[in-house]
């Protein structure tokens, strides 16, 4: 099965292709590297599969859950409902909130109550979500190795546990395809092998479907199942297994 298929897909930036009619196939249940030469355009394919950006011609069909949806008509939010999870180089936490309540924003896109009118016709339903969702993310913290930060205003982790509390939040989101952007950024040695570790341990528990680009690339293929090359606007099948 797969989880990402692009048909004649084209996208331009600035005057430059940055994918020109291209076909590919990204595996689902894979880990998969994005590589390429600093601003190849890795990170707009990210942004091409999120939903972020639109393509300008061809087919791009994300496969979530039994469903496929056409890139084009479906926003970055619709996406990130169905299953699309993005963890940004910036981790973007909000910093004076604790890590409990950062990791329990994952899964924000599925409560009821997204208006003032529906949030009054859930109440009572909405309470008991919450608290599910609190009961989740503590579980979800245990799973990177960070409950015993649940009560930490995030501004006081270092930039290893700001990114576990990330990978948190997506476990939160219950989404099925990640889109990793630099998740090795900042980190040293010790903290590197906890992400790559967390990493191998979700997809071989819950075989999320896990896309890296990563300047570190040796690291993320030590990991990977399948290594592809973005090079002259095509992306290239370069190591399977």
């Amino acid at each position: 099965m797969m989880a990402i298929t692009a048909n004649n897909l084209s996208f331009s930036f600035g005057g430059n292709n940055i994918i020109s009619n291209a076909d590919f196939s990204l595996e689902a249940g894979k880990i998969i590297l994005l590589k390429g030469d600093n601003g190849c355009g890795k990170t707009t394919l990210l942004n091409l599969f999120s939903g972020l950006l639109k393509p300008q011609s061809g087919e791009l069909r994300i496969n979530l859950k039994g469903n496929s949806f056409d890139a084009y008509r479906y926003s970055d939010a619709q996406l990130a409902r169905e299953g699309v999870g993005r963890l940004l180089q910036n981790i973007q936490l909000f910093p004076t909130m604790d890590v409990l309540d950062n990791v329990k924003m994952g899964g924000i896109v599925h409560l009821p109550g997204s208006n003032v009118l529906s949030a009054l016709f859930y109440r009572k339903k909405i309470k008991q979500k919450e608290m599910e969702s609190t009961s989740m993310a503590i579980k979800n913290l245990e799973n990177v190795g960070m409950a015993h930060k649940k009560d930490s205003s995030a501004d006081k982790l270092s930039v290893g546990q700001m990114k576990r509390v990330g990978i948190a939040r997506l476990l939160q989101s219950d989404s099925t395809i990640w889109l990793l952007d630099e998740p090795l950024a900042g980190l040293d040695s010790h903290s590197i092998t906890q992400i790559l570790d967390l990493i191998t341990e979700i997809n071989d528990k819950q075989k999320k479907t896990i896309i890296i680009v990563e300047h570190l690339h040796n690291h993320i293929e030590a990991i990977a199942d399948q290594s592809w090359q973005l090079v002259d606007a095509q992306l290239f099948l370069e190591k399977d297994g």
